[in-house]
C-alpha cells in the first residue's frame, strides 16, 4: 500500500493528511499569508509560506509517495472577489503539485465529491459528516478541522482511484 499525502488547498489555510491504507500517520493544518501590508508584501509572504509548506510536506514524508490534491469547487457566475479567491487556490494547488512532481512523487487530482464518497460513503456529505467520520474511522481524540477532514477524504479517494 502506498503512502498518500492528501491536501485540501485553501486560500488562508491548507489541510494535510498522511495516510497509508487505513492508518492515518500524520495530520497538519497550515495557515499562510499575512492579512496586512501592501499587496506586494502580502504576495511575497504568501509565496514564502507556500514554499515552506511544500518543504515541510517533503521533509515530513520523504518519498516516494503520492500527492493527492483536491480540485476546487468553482462558482460559474461568482463575483470578482470569488474569482480572485479561486485563482489563489489554483496557485496553491499548482505550487504544491509542481513541487511534488519535481521530487518524483505521483500527483493525483481528487474532486470534492470523490473525497466525500471515499470518507463518508456519499458524495454530497456535509462538512460535519466529514469531520465526524474522520474522527470515528481513524480514532482521533478530537473532532478534526474541516480542512483536516477534507484532506483525509482526499487521501482515501486517491487510494481508491489507484487500486
Amino acid at each position: 500500500m502506498a503512502l498518500v499525502v492528501g491536501i485540501d488547498p485553501g486560500l488562508a489555510c491548507c489541510g494535510m493528511a498522511v495516510v497509508m491504507g487505513e492508518k492515518c500517520l500524520a495530520l497538519a493544518t497550515w495557515k499562510h499569508g499575512p492579512r496586512e501590508g501592501t499587496d506586494e508584501e502580502r504576495g511575497a509572504a504568501y509565496m514564502r509560506d507556500l514554499s515552506r509548506l511544500s518543504l515541510y510536506m517533503r521533509d515530513l514524508v520523504g518519498g516516494p509517495v503520492i500527492l493527492a490534491c483536491e480540485t476546487q469547487f468553482t462558482a460559474p457566475h461568482g463575483s470578482g472577489k470569488q474569482w480572485m479567491g479561486q485563482q489563489q487556490v489554483t496557485l496553491v494547488r499548482g505550487m504544491l503539485c509542481g513541487a511534488a512532481a519535481t521530487w518524483g512523487w505521483r500527483v493525483v487530482s481528487v474532486t470534492p465529491a470523490e473525497a466525500k464518497l471515499a470518507l463518508c460513503g456519499q458524495g454530497n456529505a456535509d462538512k460535519t459528516a466529514m469531520q465526524k467520520m474522520a474522527q470515528m474511522r481513524f480514532g482521533l481524540d478530537k473532532l478534526p478541522s474541516e480542512h483536516i477532514a477534507d484532506a483525509i477524504g482526499v487521501a482515501l479517494a486517491a487510494q481508491r482511484k489507484l487500486k
